[in-house]
């Protein structure tokens, strides 16, 4: 993993070393997958079980020998997994892609979790990639294969900072489950954590709500399941209906008392709104009429929260950004121009970079936040990864200097026909 900063470069190769867990599979050992439906506060819970108990880094499940040697000065001479017991998380290994697995309710499949390459976007079997802007609590964000990944907890400002928790490595000062909470930059799929000091891809577990869980509203109580606001209709929390008899269970039935007072809870902070409902002191309620009580999510139409900085005619399937506001997204397709929804992605955000001047991949560069070939003056890179960089555009869209091959970009080819698309074709 890339140092966060110059003081945590000492740590470094042992972070690696550490990190290297969560994505590297035990000889001839297959895997399984599936997508059992779980609701996103219930991922946030099982997360924050491991973080109330500060759960100790490991790379093997309780009572195993573990392979990583950073770890051996806390595990004795048998370098054995010895941390707090549990019977619900003792198969799990309590390493990063570990720490994912059982937050998504995924078995302890293999040698007690799946692996970082086994997570979108390098494996898609139960997991796929979302736009940055559209993560919600209990998703996760994945780097390179066997390296890191860690999970979403919640917004602090809608876009620009956020909460995350992580199972980090033993050679780092926090070698234990914990909350970090810092800034972000998006671009589509890709969030650069600044505590991480590095690129990760927004992902969603397929199993969320039953459905790919798109939508920051769902319920999964079941239909007639009514608070003292709202209702479960279809999976979907809508305002509680006037008909009482459409209410058959939770708190806000008729005569049915105080019990499951907590299941309209919300963590997204207040003034977070959807189409139809608003975060008030960590609960759901009825939107109000007052627009200016909603700061932030995809209902918010004033307020900095809910903020984007891909400029007008920019959309995702749910939303677009009109004026540097996320508001919902318009029938007029016409007023897409750009973004993953877009029906032909312009030539401004194909190649859009967020790393910064300076940020450098092994063939391309950052240059006044779009993607070039990478320049020979190494003083031009400030910070390299060892990754190539998605394309959306298809084999074939081409910018100026740079051409979509198999995904990812790739430098210019000096074969013209092989440009058939974009700016550069």
């Amino acid at each position: 993993m890339t140092a966060r900063s110059g003081f945590f470069a000492p740590l470094l190769s042992a972070f690696m070393l550490a990190t290297a867990a969560c994505g590297s599979a035990p000889p001839g050992e297959s895997t399984g997958s599936t997508a059992n439906a779980i609701d996103t506060s219930t991922i946030v819970s099982r997360a924050m079980e491991w973080v109330d108990a500060g759960l100790h880094y490991c790379q093997s499940s309780q009572g195993n020998v573990d392979g990583d040697s950073s770890c051996w000065a806390w595990e004795g001479a048998g370098h054995v997994c010895h941390r707090q017991s549990n019977a619900e998380w003792n198969a799990y290994r309590s390493d990063c892609s570990g720490f994912v697995t059982w937050s998504w309710g995924l078995p302890p499949v293999g040698d007690g979790g799946y692996i970082t390459s086994e997570f979108a976007p390098y494996d898609n079997s139960f997991s796929h990639t979302i736009d940055g802007a559209q993560l919600q609590p209990g998703d996760a964000l994945n780097k390179t294969p066997d390296e890191h990944i860690v999970l979403f907890k919640q917004w602090v400002v809608q876009g620009q900072t956020a909460i995350f928790m992580e199972e980090p490595g033993c050679s780092v000062s926090t070698p234990y489950a914990h909350e970090f909470t810092s800034n972000v930059s998006i671009s589509g799929p890709e969030v650069y954590i600044d505590y991480e000091g590095a690129t990760f891809y927004a992902i969603r577990y397929d199993g969320v709500g039953g459905g790919g869980g798109t939508a920051s509203n769902a319920c999964s109580f079941g239909d007639g399941y009514c608070t003292a606001t709202m209702q479960c209709d279809a999976g979907q929390w809508v305002p509680r209906q006037t008909d009482s008899d459409a209410c058959t269970s939770g708190p806000g039935v008729s005569g049915a008392g105080g019990g499951g007072a907590s299941s309209n809870a919300c963590s997204y902070g207040n003034g977070y709104c959807t189409n139809t409902m608003q975060c008030d002191n960590g609960q759901w309620v009825t939107r109000q009429d007052d627009a200016s009580a909603c700061t932030s999510g995809p209902g918010a139409t004033s307020g900095s929260g809910n903020s984007c900085s891909y400029g007008d005619g920019y959309c995702t399937a749910t939303e677009q950004c009109d004026s540097g506001h996320w508001v919902p997204r318009q029938d007029d397709s016409a007023a897409c121009t750009s973004g993953p929804a877009a029906p032909t992605p312009s030539a401004g955000v194909s190649d859009a970079c967020s790393g910064g001047q300076g940020y450098c991949t092994e063939t391309l560069q950052c240059d006044n936040s779009h993607w070039i070939v990478r320049s020979d003056d190494t003083h031009a890179c400030t910070t390299v990864v060892n990754a190539s960089e998605p394309c959306s555009g298809g084999d074939g869209y081409c910018t100026a200097t740079l051409q979509c091959q198999s995904g990812r970009w790739v430098p210019r080819s000096s074969d013209a026909s092989a440009c058939t698309s974009g700016p550069g074709a």
